[in-house]
């Protein structure tokens, strides 16, 4: 029997418990007499004579506790080298903690609570004994001291899937992801989050940021367009049955419908807002702070729109749908808002995006195919396995159109070489489908998010980075 089993074993016989060690204790605090004798026996296991053996530098704190109505018992804290083996440090507590094996026999102390986000599920002490770490399950990380339990949140995620991430035109120092009900604004190089934006009880499906970087526009699952600033986080203008709750079909191929607005895309003047709904429409709004007006609502799609591209002069947009079809439309004053042309395949289609020059299309979908179309006669120029595994969701282009990345259900991020198509790199790590996949502005990073609620930033190769 080690010196801690034989310190338990005579507090036990001290207290003449006979409910077990825990019990024994609580007797003990009952009986003023044994106190001391409680007290001498710990210091004997301990390896230190009586109540003063002690030296002063081995006393750590010393606070009062009531163990029962009538009087105080003092509670001191040692710090005892050498008591176990390897030379580790034992904590001792008088009238308080004796570890016997896997056993905790503990003392009426005082309860001190700190309240956190979310509900704990995991803690994990530093290696000094003054902090540990607790994370919870709507993924947050703090940081609490031993002593007064005063907590310091460390790190936030998303607890929830993923469903789109965007970077501000031109500035690579934030980006935006929304997941749930919540739209958060990171901070692109620590990775903390600057501002979260929350409509309780919805799911945000898709967000945007006007390229003047005035405003954060965001469709949900109740059929709405949110508008907020994006320093303030206050709301600018709420867009309300933008598009039907209920849509005509099933946007993800049969595994979890989309509802309400599943795709935004304002125009690069910033005067009008393209919107794509489960209801299979094309809406185009002139939208400004005091009022935001439907100009026009295009309906040929027979499934739910995934996808919206714009030109850069705002002549011309590309819509993809889950219905096997990808829609040009004309928003010129000429020939406002009629169909130019449509390319059809066996696919659901993910997502949809014009090359830099505007000569060629790139989309993927369920047929786990990235495919080359010519814009003009909607030919498909080239065909290549964007997976060999799953669908293909989310592609990105760089600004001059040397490369693309690609995300998939495969849980890969993938980094081609868009004149030879050939793919130049992998990136290993999400845990679940890839959503989204986006270049920064800057073209020095990569971010990724997906339904394991991960957010990843890749670095750009240099044979690929901007010089």
């Amino acid at each position: 029997m080690g010196p801690r089993s034989e310190a338990v074993a005579h507090v036990a016989a001290l207290a003449g418990g006979a409910d077990g060690p825990a019990a024994a204790i609580d007797d003990v605090l009952d009986h003023p007499a044994a106190v001391e004798q409680v007290r001498e026996g710990l210091h004997e296991a301990a390896g230190v004579g009586g109540g003063d053996a002690l030296p002063d530098e081995h006393i750590v704190e010393e606070v009062r506790v009531d163990a029962d109505a009538d009087r105080n018992v003092a509670l001191r804290r040692y710090v005892v080298p050498d008591v176990v083996p390897h030379g580790r440090r034992c904590v001792v507590w008088h009238l308080g903690l004796v570890e016997v094996d896997s056993a905790v026999l503990a003392a009426p102390a005082r309860q001190v609570a700190q309240r956190v986000l979310g509900g704990v599920t995991s803690i994990a002490p530093d290696s000094t004994g003054e902090f540990f770490f607790v994370g919870t399950d709507q993924s947050n990380i703090y940081l609490l001291q031993y002593h007064e339990l005063v907590a310091e949140l460390k790190t936030t995620g998303h607890s929830e899937h993923i469903n789109d991430c965007v970077y501000p035109a031109g500035y690579s120092e934030v980006f935006a992801t929304c997941a749930g009900s919540d739209i958060r604004v990171w901070h692109a190089t620590t990775l903390s989050e600057l501002l979260r934006l929350q409509v309780p009880n919805q799911e945000c499906n898709c967000i945007a940021f006007l390229p003047s970087g005035s405003a954060i526009v965001s469709g949900w699952n109740d059929g709405k367009i949110r508008s907020f600033l994006p320093q303030s986080g206050g709301l600018e203008y709420v867009i309300n049955e933008a598009h039907r709750l209920t849509g005509v079909g099933n946007s993800s191929g049969g595994v979890v419908p989309k509802n309400g607005v599943t795709a935004v895309c304002p125009s690069n003047d910033c005067k009008r807002l393209l919107s794509g709904g489960a209801d299979g429409q094309v809406r185009v709004w002139a939208t400004s702070k005091g009022v935001q007006v439907m100009v026009a609502s295009m309906k040929e799609h027979k499934g739910p729109i995934y996808a919206i591209s714009i030109k850069a002069d705002d002549t011309e947009c590309v819509s993809a749908s889950a219905d096997g079809s990808c829609i040009t439309w004309s928003l010129t004053d000429q020939h406002p808002f009629v169909r130019i042309n449509a390319l059809f395949a066996a696919n659901f289609f993910k997502s949809v995006l014009y090359h830099p020059d505007e000569s060629q299309l790139l989309t993927c979908g369920t047929d786990r195919k990235i495919t080359y179309w010519d814009v003009l006669n909607m030919n498909a120029i080239r065909i290549v396995d964007g997976s060999e595994e799953a669908d293909v969701n989310a592609l990105h282009i760089n600004s001059d159109g040397r490369f693309f990345v690609s995300g998939s259900s495969c849980k890969k991020v993938v980094l081609w070489n868009y004149d030879e198509g050939s793919k130049y790199y992998e990136g290993i790590g999400h845990s679940g489908a890839v959503n989204r996949v986006r270049i920064s502005p800057d073209e020095k990073r990569i971010i990724s998010v997906g339904t394991e609620g991960g957010i990843y930033v890749w670095k750009v190769p240099p044979d690929f980075a901007k010089e």
